[in-house]
């Protein structure tokens, strides 16, 4: 089986860099049993992290108040990301289509729009009502099931 790209409005998307993007919001569609079922979430394009400097580099610091580690931006593996579901029965699911929905650029308010227009799709699209949808929740406060 061959795998499956991101795509936004149509066509595929594999940009060269995304230096200038925060992340995106996405739809990935499975099938089961003859059946869709979709998920909606989000995911950073970088990940950040905290390195301790080394001997060397620790050296070079005359003001000991200066931090003792530098932060990392690496491309995290987006392009292979297949999704954050949780449901016990995707295992067993087919990968149909990864669809980008929206594209977040980094901004002072980048995580916040990316948690708000994830939300909104969830929202708008029905999600934790619809049967076919496997969100099981919005920001963990409202659940399947606990929603008239």
């Amino acid at each position: 089986m061959m795998p499956v790209n991101f795509h936004f409005n149509g066509e595929s998307y594999n940009p060269e860099s995304v230096e200038t993007l925060h992340g995106f919001i996405y739809k990935i569609t499975y099938e089961y049993n003859n059946q869709k079922y979709f998920y909606y979430g989000k995911k950073n394009f970088y990940s950040t992290f905290k390195k301790k400097l080394g001997k060397k580099e620790l050296a070079l610091i005359t003001d000991k108040r200066l931090k003792t580690y530098k932060q990392i931006k690496k491309e995290n593996n987006w392009r292979n990301y297949i999704g954050s579901c949780k449901d016990e029965r995707i295992q067993e699911m087919i990968l149909v289509d990864k669809e980008i929905l929206k594209i977040i650029p980094n901004s002072q308010n980048s995580s916040i729009n990316l948690t708000y227009w994830e939300m909104y799709y969830i929202i708008t699209n029905d999600a934790i009502i619809d049967k076919q949808c496997l969100n099981a929740n919005i920001l963990n406060k409202f659940h399947r099931g606990r929603v008239i």
